[in-house]
């Protein structure tokens, strides 16, 4: 049954809109590092191994049409760049302290790769996590288990920066800035692990900082959500005082509490709770601006009776106080789960689709990409059908970024291969756009901008491109360009005045240019 809805829904679709693809849908991949679950798949010193591969997986995220990359590049303490806080991950080159063979910065790497991809990058941080284990003899003389002992705690197996010191507050804030400071990334990204999840009866053992910093607090859990909102406000001022353009996103456990715990809660029947269990107040982070987009992990089936996808997506959508909402897909259940939904190949393009008609949703996340790779069920048809061609990233109005100005054609050309087009910006327009959409019309006329359809190119993230060929012209038809400009919040700047040109033989005849 469910099948059948989902084929009538694409039919549905292509006879409303006969097109698949919206204009605009936030699409990101995962890429774990720990435990290399995604990256790199083997540690090596080997840079020119280290690059190849990142490159193979960027270009087959690419082929999906994927425009979003959250690399976790902070996994247990470590890092995988070169950091005045953190030693190189063994993640990444096998042991801890070692960098790449020849030298090179893999974040540097891996942001300039995925914007000349038209992907955005965003550095995906594990705050707490300080290790995966309670072995430390392999740790670097720099971890900071190593350089401020008493920063720690021991919980269910591994080792935690304490969330209730301000000394750990400042130097998760002072992580954060050397990496926004260092390099060009599109957002920092923390994950659902704020206090730990729960391990069995143990209780997590914040007896010092409680004691020291949180004795005029009710109880320890009210000083728990206090400690993370102080780093959540730390970290979001910090980022915005450096590069107001780089977003601050989370992606929360998908329930935030039960209607049971609270009447603004979701109906669901969630056994954990991102507040309740985690400490973190991801409504308060939203009400007040903190954040700039959430991405809750909705790692359940629709219609699944205790934390429904539908129902789930539906509330996120009523409180997300009108920040980017993406929703995090649970590709890792796919052919692997006991809910009998996850063994249906449309399940995950249904969700796709639902988040389609929400009210405010504005794309998807997937966990995690070596899952994707696999392509459980064949998901992966599902999921090309209605990511058919690339999507532009949605806007994030309220970044303190200045608006776009619509570019000035100049004299276009014709050359071997095709029509070239040039623009510029207009005198007086200081700041140069993070990218720029050309369209092109049949005829002398403008046609529809929200039609994907008539984007014909985006030039790459960052890059001062002011031309573009287009080699698809056929002899003696007219084509109507327009080019638009793109800031760092994704805004798009109105068209610049048309130009319609016509293929002549060897030379091309320019229309009068007109509205």
């Amino acid at each position: 049954m469910r099948v059948l809805f989902f084929l009538l829904f694409l039919l549905t679709n292509t006879i409303l809109s006969a097109q698949f693809s919206p204009k605009e849908e936030f699409r990101g991949v995962w890429i774990a590092s720990v435990a290399n679950i995604d990256y790199p798949q083997v540690p090596t010193t080997d840079a020119a191994l280290l690059k190849e591969e990142w490159i193979f997986l960027l270009d087959e995220l690419q082929a999906l049409n994927m425009n979003a990359v959250i690399m976790q590049i902070r996994p247990a303490g470590d890092a995988l760049y070169p950091s005045q806080f953190a030693p190189w991950s063994a993640y990444l080159t096998g042991q801890q302290g070692i960098a790449p063979q020849p030298y090179f910065d893999p974040l540097q790497f891996m942001i300039e790769t995925a914007h000349a991809r038209n992907m955005e990058f965003h550095a995906w941080i594990n705050p707490y996590r300080a290790t995966m284990n309670l072995r430390t003899e392999t740790l670097h003389p720099t971890h900071q288990l190593n350089q401020n002992p008493t920063w720690h705690v021991a919980y269910g197996g591994k080792y935690y920066l304490d969330p209730g010191l301000p000394a750990v507050q400042q130097h998760i804030t002072d992580i954060v800035a050397e990496i926004t400071e260092k390099y060009d990334i599109d957002a920092i990204h923390f994950d659902d692990y704020f206090y730990p999840y729960k391990s069995g009866n143990e209780i997590f053992p914040d007896f010092n900082s409680y004691r020291t910093y949180g004795s005029h607090f009710a109880d320890r859990a009210d000083f728990r959500v206090h400690s993370v909102n102080r780093l959540i406000d730390k970290v979001s001022a910090k980022i915005k005082e450096i590069k107001p353009h780089v977003r601050f996103g989370i992606s929360p456990f998908g329930v935030w509490r039960n209607a049971a715990d609270d009447l603004r809660g979701s109906d669901s029947r969630a056994g954990v709770r991102a507040y309740d269990d985690l400490h973190a107040h991801i409504v308060k982070w939203l009400r007040e601006g903190k954040i700039d987009y959430i991405a809750p992990q909705l790692y359940w089936s629709i219609g699944f009776d205790a934390a429904d996808y539908a129902r789930l997506s539906d509330w996120w959508s009523d409180w997300h106080f009108g920040r980017n909402l993406y929703v995090g897909h649970a590709v890792y259940k796919v052919d692997n789960n006991a809910d009998p939904a996850w063994a249906i190949p449309t399940e995950i393009p249904e969700q796709i689709l639902r988040n389609r008609v929400a009210p405010a949703v504005e794309g998807s996340i997937y966990f995690s990409a070596s899952k994707l790779r696999l392509n459980p069920l064949d998901v992966l048809s599902g999921i090309g059908i209605l990511y058919d061609r690339y999507a532009k990233i949605p806007e994030s109005i309220w970044l303190d970024v200045p608006p776009p100005v619509a570019p000035k054609f100049s004299e276009p050309s014709f050359g071997e291969t095709g029509i070239t087009l040039n623009w510029k910006n207009y005198a007086g327009v200081t700041f140069e756009p993070y990218y720029y959409l050309v369209y092109r019309f049949a005829g002398k006329e403008v046609g529809d901008f929200d039609d994907p359809r008539n984007i014909i190119h985006i030039t790459d993230f960052g890059q001062k491109v002011n031309s573009f060929q287009d080699k698809n012209v056929e002899f003696k038809q007219k084509y109507t360009y327009v080019v638009t400009a793109v800031n760092r919040a994704h805004s798009e700047s109105s068209a610049a005045m048309p130009t319609t040109v016509m293929r002549k033989k060897r030379k091309i005849k320019v229309f009068k240019q007109k509205r």
